[in-house]
């Protein structure tokens, strides 16, 4: 029903993993069952927004909204399984079927939960008989791979740069990077749950970690490069030797109803290392793998982590629309929380190189003063909601990325990146990826990381139905 190279339906009811160009199966069928039935039995979307990026943020890291439906009720069970991150954790259409199909008194009013539940799988066969629309590749996005970048602007402000190169080798979507500490060496986390090196000098790869079991959501190197730190859905976070390429250990791992590690961050003397787990944070001491503390505060699941310059504090972001926490790594205690719009969420979190800023990614940059507490500045561009940001070391720029509009699909957006001026708040450039060679449609830049010198900006370009590419731009 779905395969490789095609979504079916709308964004709302497509699965992570369709979202994440993973492998789908039948389950991913499930997934799309259980918005629709969110959708009969509340009248809203479980991971409605008012923006696709948004929409593809919930879906992946959100929990469903399933406001008017009574927690733990028969009904409220099924479309929590069936909407299940994990493909491997969905009920079958069998176990389904066994479960809608319990005997028992009509009900009384005669539009009860059965009804709704009964009217949903047929809105459900009908949503998937009937699709609203077929995404398949683009010839406008064929056209103008054929013909370079294209500009998203004819301002002046705006130079549109190519890439320097592509490193392709992952089967699957690239979720995050990070450049080891001396900038030769490329780290990437991909769905297709293998961690590659890439000798960023030739583009070449190094080495391909096998271990993990599910996406890789997370990575970081070790201050000093020798040990590279990685965390899956899997629900583990595992260490592995740079030069040897063999795996450490298993850091962390877990069970039951946690999901997974998809948050890292390591502080500058390499002594602490936070995993985001869940909605909590466990702060580890690397060269045991012993736990000192564990914070939580959050309501969704990590989504980012950050250290300040100085170790001193830690920030965190996670899919509740609570804004960034930020809490003293001494004592683990809540500080400061910097709020956003009920409706927003950040992505990501990032301190300024001088620890005097703190900046929130997603519905733009809201760039907050740590010292007063109060929001200096918000950078926006054409991106309705961004995924992913960067500061430039040694310059005061950051690259923002994100995803094309539902107006738009196909077009350069979803695989443009902005650099702003951090001291005029504008917009001075913007970068633009090659287009997908054939199967995608939507695009995506849903990572980003500069190399240490600032010289080299590498971004995991995503295109839904097609395998992700990692595109490097050089600077002077």
């Amino acid at each position: 029903m779905t395969r490789a190279g095609e979504i079916v339906g709308t964004f709302a009811y497509a699965s992570p993993e369709q979202i994440r160009s993973a492998p789908v199966s039948p389950a991913s069928d499930v997934f799309s069952l259980g918005s629709v039935l969110a959708f009969a039995a509340t009248g809203r979307g479980p991971f409605d927004s008012s923006t696709v990026p948004a929409i593809v943020h919930r879906i992946v890291s959100e929990p469903p909204r399933l406001a008017g439906l009574v927690d733990g009720d028969s009904l409220h069970s099924l479309i929590t399984a069936c909407l299940d991150k994990d493909p491997a954790l969905r009920p079958s259409t069998a176990d389904i079927l066994r479960q809608v199909s319990v005997t028992g008194p009509a009900p009384d009013p005669p539009v009860g939960r059965r009804v709704v539940l009964w009217g949903g799988i047929a809105a459900a066969a009908t949503a998937v008989a009937l699709p609203t629309f077929l995404l398949r590749p683009d010839r406008r996005t064929k056209d103008s791979s054929k013909g370079g970048p294209t500009p998203t602007s004819s301002s002046p402000a705006r130079d549109v740069t190519k890439p320097v190169g592509q490193l392709s080798g992952h089967s699957s979507g690239v979720n995050c990077l990070a450049f080891s500490p001396d900038g030769r060496t490329l780290a990437s986390g991909s769905s297709d749950t293998t961690v590659r090196l890439w000798n960023v000098a030739s583009g070449r790869t190094v080495a391909t970690l096998k271990g993990h079991t599910s996406d890789v959501m997370a990575l970081v190197f070790s201050p000093d490069g020798s040990t590279l730190y990685t965390g899956s859905l899997d629900r583990t976070l595992r260490s592995w030797d740079v030069r040897t390429h063999a795996q450490k250990e298993v850091v962390l791992s877990g069970s039951g109803e946690f999901q997974g590690v998809t948050a890292l961050a390591i502080s500058p003397d390499g002594k602490t290392l936070a995993a985001g787990k869940e909605s909590g944070i466990e702060l580890l001491t690397p060269a045991t793998g012993e736990s000192s503390a564990t914070l939580d505060g959050h309501a969704g699941s990590l989504e980012d982590l950050a250290f300040s310059p100085d170790g001193k504090r830690l920030a965190s972001v996670a899919a509740d629309s609570r804004g960034v926490l930020l809490r003293s790594t001494d004592t683990g205690r809540l500080v400061k929380t910097f709020s956003v719009d009920r409706e927003d969420s950040c992505s990501g979190v990032m301190f300024s190189p001088d620890g005097k800023v703190l900046a929130g990614v997603g519905n733009g940059i809201r760039m907050w003063d740590l010292d007063t507490g109060s929001l200096t500045s918000t950078l926006t561009d054409h991106h309705e909601f961004l995924m992913a940001a960067a500061y430039r070391p040694g310059k005061a720029v950051i690259a923002g990325s994100g995803s094309d509009p539902v107006e738009d699909p196909g077009g350069p957006l979803g695989r443009s990146v902005s650099l702003w001026d951090v001291s005029t708040g504008r917009v001075t450039a913007t970068l633009t990826g090659v287009a997908p060679d054939s199967k995608g449609l939507i695009c995506q830049i849903g990572t980003l990381a500069f190399s240490p010198d600032g010289k080299t900006l590498a971004a995991g370009l995503g295109a839904f139905g097609s395998a992700d590419s990692i595109q490097l731009w050089a600077f002077p």
